[in-house]
Order: structure tokens, then sequence, then C-alpha cells
């Protein structure tokens, strides 16, 4: 069209000069400045507007092509932010490689999962594609990409090769595509198709940093449920007889632990109390703790001596934890019709003792071995009881060592001449504002560090 106004005005400047010359024409219209102007305006605007649209048409597929690409990148992005798995990511690269490079056939060969994605290719061709890159070409392997066009594999001419790699440098995934062509791929493809893959990557990354969110909330979910039931595991009611006070505290390092304690009424006048610490931490601990509760309460119910009570609870634990696991305890048994007390420990923390008759504190301290360390008969000569008859205003003090061995910044235990210190200078407060202000005093020496065990104390007053 252009072609054919620019022949026109042409052919209409030819026929002005020639009737001018022919005496035809008795004006000369080059002298019109409006007529010159807009002919000259006319004929030089078709002609640029010629030659630039010839010099754009070799051109104008590029820009398609370009613009393909781009889409191709939009999509592939969108695609890898919707993906509901890894292997969704895996496929989205693919297709869009395989629309980008125009490829005949390709196929993703993923290491960690083990399974494979593939486009107009058989298995058997693409186990023998593997062969040959393994036999022929192993330097390559490594690279980010590498282009080969030198034989015929399995009825293609050129193959293209992309590694993807984690941020720790680890290999991933292989990306192959395949023409039936010779020099069917070039260093385009190559810049486009590793810009593809770093998405990929990151994609992937960040789709198992997400499964690694979901699987620690989900886990925050079970010790949650674990925490409300090793919680409901504790006596809520912490009454033995009407003269005796009790009040009991516990709190965990992490959101489940060993530590426990519990009463066993077996008359009006005769209970168990029991504080213990299983050994380790966290959910093992925990789930031993509630394998010892209805141990004990099964052997609470047969209202035998602390001698016996320990003996049995060892068999039992032999029996139940594994070799490297064991339990320590105090067991008391009090007699209110008798004001008698019975004491017999396990290996745990010596009972901190106040007579307020005589104004003294002090720690019993028979000898004991945890429960389970020594698992056969010898066990009973390591168990020794103690008899004491209690009078009005005796206090004891019952806890686990993380109270005894709380440390501060400089790596100094709270200990037991401090606890004992402690309970003289409160004496004289209800039990459980000694309780309160004990834990208070425990968290100050600390210094802001955060518990690095478990900690219960019990406390009773007659």
């Amino acid at each position: 069209m252009l072609f054919l106004i620019l022949l026109v005005i042409g052919y209409f400047v030819f026929l002005i000069i020639f009737y001018y010359q022919k005496g035809l024409v008795f004006f000369d219209v080059g002298y019109s400045v409006f007529v010159a102007g807009l002919l000259s305006f006319v004929g030089i605007y078709i002609f640029i507007s010629m030659l630039v649209l010839i010099f754009n048409l070799p051109t104008s597929t590029v820009y398609k092509k370009k613009i393909e690409e781009i889409l191709s990148f939009q999509q592939l992005t969108q695609s890898l932010q919707v993906g509901e798995s890894i292997e969704a990511i895996y496929q989205a690269l693919l297709e869009n490689a395989i629309n980008i490079t125009q490829a005949e056939a390709g196929y993703v060969l993923v290491s960690e999962n083990s399974f494979t994605l593939n486009h107009q290719i058989s298995q058997e061709q693409q186990k023998n594609i593997n062969h040959y890159l393994s036999e022929k070409h192993k330097e390559i392997l490594t690279l980010p990409y590498q282009v080969l066009s030198e034989e015929n594999i399995e009825g293609f001419e050129s193959l293209m090769l992309l590694n993807l790699y984690e941020k720790k440098g680890e290999n991933i995934a292989k990306l192959v595509l395949l023409k039936k062509y010779e020099e069917g791929f070039n260093s385009e493809h190559q810049e486009l198709l590793d810009t593809f893959a770093k998405q990929v990557s990151i994609s992937i990354e960040n789709y198992k940093l997400l499964e690694q969110v979901i699987e620690k909330e989900k886990l925050q979910q079970e010790l949650d449920i674990a925490e409300k039931v090793q919680k409901s595991l504790l006596p809520r009611n912490l009454f033995v007889g009407h003269n005796i006070e009790i009040c009991a505290i516990s709190e965990s390092a992490k959101s489940v632990g060993g530590d426990y304690y519990d009463i066993f009424n077996i008359s009006p006048t005769r209970s168990y109390i029991i504080i213990g610490d299983v050994s380790g931490k966290g959910t093992s601990a925990a789930f031993n703790m509630a394998q010892m509760k209805g141990i004990f309460q099964s052997l609470a119910h047969l209202d035998m001596p602390p001698a016996y009570f320990l003996f049995y609870a060892n068999q039992a634990v032999s029996k139940c934890f594994e070799k490297a696991s064991f339990i320590t305890i105090t067991l008391l048994l009090i007699d209110a019709e008798k004001e008698s007390l019975s004491i017999a420990r396990a290996g745990h923390c010596p009972t901190l003792y106040h007579k307020a008759q005589t104004k003294e504190t002090f720690y019993i301290q028979d000898k004991g071995l945890g429960l389970g360390i020594i698992r056969n008969k010898n066990f009973k000569k390591h168990i020794v009881t103690q008899e004491i008859n209690y009078q009005k205003g005796d206090t004891i003090l019952l806890y686990t060592d993380g109270i005894s061995e709380a440390k501060n910044l400089k790596d100094d235990e709270y200990g037991y001449d401090r606890l004992k210190y402690f309970l003289n200078e409160h004496i004289e407060l209800p039990p459980a504002q000694i309780q309160e202000k004990l834990i208070t005093d425990v968290h100050l020496f600390c210094e802001g560090l955060s518990p690095h065990d478990d900690y219960t104390s019990l406390l009773i007053r007659f």
C-alpha cells in the first residue's frame, strides 16, 4: 500500500511537470509553498515508513518470541506459587522449558524423590540417554548446563542438559531436552533455562521450608496436647487430712517433662505422698512418667510398707523402662492417727525437714538408688526406711533437682545450703506463700536464664 501511494504521487508530479512544459498548465505549482511542501512531506514520509517496515520484518519474529518467553516465565512463576507439591513444580518447569525451546521431547529426573516426569519420550529411551550421558559425558553431569550435538541419540540430534542445585550445592534434579535436528539449542535457551532453574530451586527450597514449618506446627500441637494430658495426670486434690496442709508446683523446662508428684489416700488416716524425677527430658521422660503413675497407683492400693513399695516399683520399672532410663523418688507414708511418718528414698534429692518445736532445719539423707538402676533382688539392700513422729507446725519440703541445681550466669548452683537458708527465713509464712517465694527466689538467682531442667516443689505442714 505504501509503495502504491509513492508511485501515485510520483506519477502525479510527473504529469504536472510534463503538462507545464507543453504549455497546458499556465501556473507553475512549484511556486506554491503549500503544494510543494505537501507533496514533499507525503513522499518523504511514505519512503521512510517503507524503510522502517522493511528493516523490522526480520526482527518481528524475535520480538514475538521474546514476548512468548516473558509470558512463559510469568506462567512458570504463577505455577510455582500455587504448586501443590514438588512434583507439580517440576512439571511446570518441564512444560515451560519445552514451550520456550520448542523441544520435541524431554524429561526431569529428580534425585531425592526418585521420580521422573517425561514428555514425548519412552522410559526405554530415557534409560538409554541416561546411560549415554553417564558413560560418555561424565564431565558434563556436574555443569549447570551443556548442549550436545555430536551424534544420533535415540533418534535425537540435539540434547540440552540442565542441572538444578540447592544452596548447599547438592544436585537435586536434571532436566533433559531433545530435538531431532542438529544445533537445536543456543545460548539464549541456556540463559533462559538457567533463570528458570534458579526460580525452581528457590521454589523447591521454599516448599521444603513450608513443609518443615507445617511439621513443626503439627508437632507443637501434639506437644500442647501432651502437656495438657501430663498436667491432668498430676493430682488436683491435695487433701490428706484436716490437720495437714499440702501445696505443690511443677513446671517443665520444655512443653512436657519427667517430674512427677502424687498423693494416694489408702485409708481415712493413711496416705502415700510421692515425688519423682524421670531421667531425661521432653516426651520420652513424660511417657515414662505416665507409666509410673499407673505403677504407683496399682501398688498404693496394696497398702504395703515403703520398703516393699519401692522394691515392687523397681521390678516394674525394670520391665517397662529401657536400660538407660531410671527414676528417682522419695516416698512418704503418713499415718495421721499415730502422727507418724515413714520416709524411703530411692536416689532422690534429700528431704528438707523443719521441726517447729526446736526451730531446727535439717536434711534427711538416707542411702538409696533410683528405680531401674539395679534390676534384680539386690535392690532390697539399698532401701532404707526412716520413721519420724511429727508434731504440730513441722514442715517438710520435697523438691526435684531442677531447683537445687538451678544455675546463674556464673554457672553457680542454687544448692542445698541456699535452699535450707531460704526455708529458715520464710518458715513463718503460709505454705502457699513459701512456694511462691521459693520459685521467685530461684528465678532471681538464675538472673534471667531459662531453667535447664524441670522443677517441682511439694511442701507439707502438719
